[in-house]
Order: C-alpha cells, then sequence, then structure tokens
C-alpha cells in the first residue's frame, strides 16, 4: 500500500481562508495551521498564496513569479523536518471521535437449528 504524507498547512494570512476538496470546506483563522495530505495541503497552499499575491499586488499576471510565489509559499507551507504516515493521524482522530456504544448481539433466525 502507498504511503501518504502529511504536511502542515498554516493560513499565514491576517484574514480567515476557506478552501475546499471533494465538497467539504474547511476554514482557518489567521495563523491556524492543520495537519493534512501533502497533495491536499499543496493545493490549499495554491489557492492561499494566489489570494494572497493578488491582495499584495492586485495583478492576476504577477502569479506566476516564482521568486514572489515562493515568498509567500514557505509562510504556507512550514517545514518541520518530520514526516508523518497519514494513517497515524487518521487513527488518532478516529479514536477521539468514536463514542463507543454498547450494542446488545441478537442471534439471527434462532430458530434454525
Amino acid at each position: 500500500m502507498k504511503e501518504t504524507k502529511v504536511k502542515e498547512f498554516k493560513n499565514f494570512s491576517d484574514e480567515a481562508f476557506t478552501c475546499g476538496w471533494d465538497g467539504v470546506n474547511i476554514t482557518l483563522k489567521p495563523g491556524q495551521s492543520l495537519h493534512m495530505e501533502d497533495w491536499k495541503a499543496d493545493h490549499f497552499a495554491k489557492h492561499l498564496v494566489d489570494r494572497e499575491m493578488y491582495k499584495e499586488n492586485g495583478n492576476r499576471d504577477d502569479l506566476n513569479v516564482p521568486s514572489t510565489r515562493n515568498k509567500f509559499l514557505v509562510q504556507a507551507l512550514p517545514v518541520d523536518g518530520e514526516e508523518v504516515d497519514v494513517s497515524e493521524i487518521i487513527d488518532k482522530n478516529v479514536k477521539k471521535s468514536k463514542k463507543t456504544k454498547k450494542v446488545e448481539k441478537e442471534a439471527e433466525f434462532e430458530d434454525l437449528d
């Protein structure tokens, strides 16, 4: 099975940032960060960087200037030096959110012995 890597995505701007994937929107407050799959973090960073570059320059033609993009990207994708398997993060979150409910087991077709 292919290992999925996790990256930290940070809203480095001074206003809330909302971005979505597969119909699910995620909003981050200014300065808030979140660990997510690396490809999704790259997607979110692209949109945040585009927004901030456009606010700064007011010109969409400048969005592809590598030196300017990189200045913003390093803020949106801070490197902590540690790569983590996404399944570890998911397992922790599932365990936290799972509420155990005791269900009595019903015998199916009791009279068919």
